[in-house]
């Protein structure tokens, strides 16, 4: 759940019932823009009262056994730029939106990987073009 510093609320996302071939991951379709200065939070709980055996809480490191009761809660956030939230982010068919034309007048300064390092461009490895007048070009090229 999101709040946003107007004390409006955001429902991100809500499992009644945990689906046993789903747990790598729960993604939206698209990027969702959340208003600055928001907090979000995440809360689980488990129910094993049904349980034969019903043990004490242990704990659980990360890993394939899938036989452990767990949850981890991951965010991950990038800054907003205009229509980033049409961005499709799921397996549904690519397609190019991309306007080349803004960048025709730019020279290009360098290209860096996500964390920022230096490279050269890669199939199939997202990459930020950095441009001289600030602007900065995000892509992936397909192989």
């Amino acid at each position: 759940m999101g709040v946003t510093p107007t004390s409006d609320t955001i429902n991100l996302i809500r499992i009644n019932k945990w689906d046993f071939e789903w747990q790598g991951a729960y993604l939206f379709k698209k990027f969702l823009k959340i208003p600055a200065g928001s907090m979000i939070y995440a809360n689980g709980s488990y129910d094993n009262t049904v349980s034969i055996s019903n043990p004490n809480p242990v704990l659980v490191q990360s890993g394939l056994n899938t036989n452990d009761e767990m949850f981890i809660f991951i965010f991950q956030f990038t800054d907003y730029q205009i229509g980033d939230e049409n961005i499709m982010i799921d397996n549904s068919v690519l397609t190019n939106t991309i306007n080349n034309s803004q960048y025709t007048n730019n020279k290009l300064v360098k290209t860096i990987d996500l964390i920022g390092r230096k490279t050269n461009t890669l199939y199939n490895t997202p990459i930020l073009e950095l441009y001289d007048d600030g602007s900065v070009k995000k892509k992936i090229i397909i192989d």
